[in-house]
């Protein structure tokens, strides 16, 4: 564990560093919130940038009344925001605001508790499915970016623990309905998925996923995809030039344009959450001349 603690107490500016051997993650984070003295609780990973000036920005809305206060970030790995100013009980269950964005009322961990550890690298999101839809939680989202987000972190590489609990605590923290609404998306995938395995199978297709994020990840780590399938899986493609050249779950990241023109794809299953980004990545496939027919959306 290494923390920074850096607080303000009668006008003055105090920093406190702090290092130990830690039992992963959610132990470090929660060594974090027994040695901070502060009102707010803020967690930043090695890799990741606060922006400039954002703590003045933020400073008006930390004023004690507002237990989360949450940004968005900047997605280095892909040069993307992440906007989390739709945040609903259904998109949580699916996917976390991550913690870089959020500032936490100590309250919250007096409430709540601390971190996880059974959740090895979801503990972050473990802990917003209980306090974010909580009973009398007053949160709040501000349109602003909060850091640069590096990534290629345990979280990009999933949960298994978390994953063996996550309809378990969709119930008990989002409800039964919101269960519901979260298998339906989940059934609405799987037809992509057996779409996927009648190509691969039948036609022996090969197929790229245009996305190397949190959806990629999500796809070659969903419990349907067979050997058979990923066997298929020729790599990621992504415009973000840091990406490109790189491993991501133990496939290559490749420019699309250049990759598809001198390759033969049979699909691309296009794995970016944002509507506007599905549009500029299937406008960047057919400048290609891809034929967009063969394009799958997984949300």
């Amino acid at each position: 564990t290494s923390v920074l603690a850096a607080y303000v107490n009668a006008g003055q500016h105090h920093r406190c560093m702090f290092s130990a051997m830690d039992m992963g993650v959610a132990d470090a984070f929660n060594k974090g919130i027994s040695l901070a003295r502060g009102s707010y609780l803020y967690f930043i990973c090695a890799g990741d940038k606060l922006r400039a000036a954002v703590l003045r920005k933020l400073a008006p809305h930390l004023d004690g009344e507002t237990d989360l206060v949450y940004g968005d970030i900047h997605l280095l790995a892909c040069g993307r925001d992440a906007h989390y100013d739709n945040v609903t009980p259904l998109y949580m269950a699916s996917r976390s605001v991550c913690h870089q964005a959020m500032f936490y009322h100590r309250s919250i961990f007096n409430r709540f508790g601390g971190y996880n550890p059974r959740y090895k690298s979801f503990s972050d999101y473990e802990l917003n499915l209980r306090c974010l839809f909580a009973p009398r939680i007053r949160a709040q989202h501000i349109d602003l970016i909060v850091a640069d987000y590096l990534g290629n972190g345990p979280s990009d590489f999933g949960d298994l623990s978390f994953e063996a609990d996550r309809e378990e605590l969709i119930t008990r923290h989002l409800g039964s309905d919101t269960l519901e609404a979260y298998r339906r998306t989940i059934e609405g995938n799987n037809v992509v998925l057996a779409r996927l395995e009648e190509l691969a199978i039948i036609h022996r297709a090969k197929w790229a996923i245009y996305g190397a994020g949190a959806l990629g990840r999500e796809i070659v780590l969903n419990r349907r995809i067979g050997k058979i399938l990923l066997e298929k899986l020729v790599g990621f493609l992504d415009t973000d030039a840091q990406r490109q050249g790189s491993l991501f779950l133990g496939y290559p990241v490749m420019q699309p344009t250049e990759y598809l023109l001198t390759h033969s794809i049979d699909l691309v299953l296009v794995a970016i959450g944002s509507e506007a980004g599905r549009e500029a990545a299937k406008l960047t496939l057919a400048t290609t001349g891809f034929n967009l027919s063969h394009t799958i959306d997984w949300r």
